[in-house]
């Protein structure tokens, strides 16, 4: 592991989690060769009262 990336997220829009997972691929691709492993990735509920379900965590998980 290269690095860890911390991401504080306070009630994001809607679909929030397909754009951060779209976002995080191409940095992943541009700087990393494609390495997912090169990065660690924390994912911060910073006091969200809507829109951060595990519902949106599952997602993360499952494409990151």
């Amino acid at each position: 592991m290269i690095m860890d990336l911390v991401v504080p997220f306070y009630n994001p829009q809607p679909g929030w989690e397909q754009k951060f997972v779209n976002r995080y691929n191409q940095f992943i691709s541009d700087y990393f060769n494609g390495d997912k492993e090169s990065i660690h990735v924390i994912v911060v509920n910073d006091g969200s009262e809507n829109r951060f379900t595990e519902k949106e965590v599952t997602f993360l998980k499952e494409n990151i």
